[in-house]
């Protein structure tokens, strides 16, 4: 993974709010700057060499300051980040839309399952191919 481009987006996506109407956070926003810092340790600790896509938050829920999202068949692995030391794991897995959800866990145990679950995604994809 690279861990520059993740954080470099993240920087830009933290202060952005999307919606109709859209808008922007405070440039000093504490959970903003709080979410960055948690998303450094999570990517310290993931072992994923795939880059996710970076989501900013949205005027539906904008307690959400940023999410990952990793798409790896069957499973759609999100982590969302609000700033409070805590994120949350969600974990989609088709075609029957299973659904895993661990909500305000901390950022060393959020990056350990999500990095569990995106190794078996991998190994799922592997023996189906095979």
């Amino acid at each position: 993974m690279d861990i520059q481009k993740v954080l470099a987006e993240a920087r830009v996506k933290a202060f952005f709010i999307a919606g109709v109407p859209a808008r922007d956070r405070d440039a000093n926003d504490p959970l903003a700057m709080q979410a960055l810092l948690d998303l450094e340790f999570f990517l310290q600790l993931s072992r994923e060499n795939s880059n996710p896509t970076v989501h900013a938050g949205t005027i539906t829920d904008d307690s959400i300051i940023f999410s990952l999202m990793w798409i790896k068949h069957p499973r759609i692995i999100t982590v969302s980040f609000f700033g409070a030391r805590k994120a949350s794991v969600q974990v989609v897995e088709l075609p029957d839309v299973e659904k895993f959800k661990l909500e305000n866990t901390p950022i060393a145990r959020a990056a350990g399952i999500t990095g569990r679950m995106l190794h078996m995604a991998e190994n799922q994809a592997i023996h189906k191919s095979q």
